[in-house]
């Protein structure tokens, strides 16, 4: 195998976090993300997306433009997600907004 020990032993972490976090209540993953943790974010995004699209949608009738609303949102949703003046998400496309 080309994975050493090593390898194999930060990939089941991984999944376990996974899994761990498909388990989890929405509050906890808030607080998690909240607290600067990018896959608690990730994980709300993932189970709201969805709902957010559909809410779009029926808002423009449009798909492509239900869909970029949506990844706009989640963009800006990120952005204001703070813990001690630390972005979430500091990424390109984020802005401030008063």
């Amino acid at each position: 195998s080309n994975l050493s020990g090593g390898c194999w032993h930060y990939i089941l972490n991984a999944f376990d976090q996974v899994i761990q976090m498909d388990q989890m209540s929405d509050a906890d993953l808030v607080a998690l993300a909240r607290a600067g943790d990018r896959d608690a974010f990730g994980k709300l995004a993932e189970r709201y997306s969805p709902m957010a699209r559909r809410v779009a949608y029926r808002a423009l009738s449009h798909h492509d433009a239900a869909q970029e609303i949506t990844q706009e949102a989640i963009v800006q949703a990120t952005c204001r997600w703070t813990d001690c003046g630390t972005r979430i998400g500091s990424k390109a496309g984020c802005t401030e907004s008063s």
